[in-house]
């Protein structure tokens, strides 16, 4: 998705046609990642926000990376004016993302003790990081799994105990 977006992003201003498109489809990927989160996934734990600084920061970094292409082909169109007008955006756009990660990387890095004081504690199972043709009475085991590796002499999974 965020491919998608930096492809959008980058080449809306070279071909505008481009961006219906990219539209079109961050909003079907947001309905549809919408309908998961809340009907198909089962949260297995809560991670109390960690994945949100990694994502906004790739998101900054799409930005920063839409304001140096546009300014290359505002300059390559000679609109230098305008290309050079862009730049100051650079810093902007530095300082804001300061800002947010002084503003909000403590609520992350350092939840309020009433949540973590609620948060019920987590075990995970050792199963989960089996694969499934090696757990016990193979759960979840599928009659074709590993098909493809047969015919280039590459042996199925095998368990290790036996």
């Amino acid at each position: 998705i965020l491919l998608v977006l930096l492809m959008g992003v980058a080449y809306s201003v070279a071909a505008p046609l481009i961006t219906p498109f990219v539209l079109a489809y961050m909003a079907t990927a947001y309905l549809v990642w919408r309908y998961q989160m809340i009907y198909v996934c089962v949260r297995a734990y809560e991670s109390g926000g960690r994945m949100w600084p990694i994502y906004f920061g790739i998101v900054l970094w799409i930005l920063g990376l839409f304001v140096v292409f546009t300014g290359c082909i505002f300059i390559f169109k000679d609109a230098n004016l305008q290309g050079v007008l862009l730049l100051p955006l650079l810093p902007v756009l530095y300082m804001f993302a300061r800002w947010c990660r002084y503003t909000y990387s403590s609520r992350v890095e350092h939840p309020p003790l009433w949540l973590a004081h609620e948060a019920p504690r987590t075990e995970i199972d050792p199963l989960v990081y089996t694969p499934t043709c090696l757990q016990p009475h193979a759960q979840g085991w599928y009659f074709e799994m590993g098909k493809a590796w047969v015919r280039w002499g590459v042996p199925a999974y095998a368990d290790p105990s036996l």
